[in-house]
């Protein structure tokens, strides 16, 4: 497990709360592989890493991906929460939301996840996550500016 992209997450988390968002939602894309060092097949099914200021990190990933999510860079330190066929995995991520708050959700979500995320989660409204992932990915840790030079 890396510590660097927990670390990544809990700064995700405090920089949400200081902007009065309840949580991140953010599907594969750069952002998901920046905060977790995994990157996942890109599919027509759910996947997406919930964070939520004051609560551990969430991988909410179909059931055939959750060997991969639980052997990635981050599978030790956080829940990977599984769906299977049949289970509305909107459902399953809108419960993790706080009712009523602010969700960012990634730039690069697919409109059709962005969609059934915000009916499942009925009161929550939706803004991007990137006011929130920029300023963190604008700096740079050790380890990216070795890959940089």
């Amino acid at each position: 497990m890396s510590e660097r992209f927990l670390q990544r997450m809990a700064r995700a988390a405090e920089e949400a709360a200081r902007r009065d968002m309840a949580a991140l939602v953010i599907t594969p894309s750069p952002d998901y592989r920046y905060l977790t060092g995994y990157e996942p097949p890109l599919l027509e099914r759910l996947t997406a890493l919930v964070i939520r200021p004051g609560a551990d990190p969430v991988l909410v990933v179909p059931e055939l991906e959750a060997p991969l999510a639980a052997a990635s860079p981050v599978g030790g330190g956080v829940e990977v929460l599984s769906w299977r066929d049949g289970v509305d995995p909107y459902e399953l991520t809108a419960r993790l939301l706080w009712a009523g708050g602010e969700v960012g959700a990634n730039d690069r979500m697919w409109a059709s996840h962005l969609l059934e995320l915000q009916r499942a989660a009925g009161g929550a409204s939706f803004a991007s996550a990137g006011a929130v992932l920029a300023p963190l990915r604008m700096r740079k840790d050790p380890e990216e500016l070795e890959l940089l030079s």
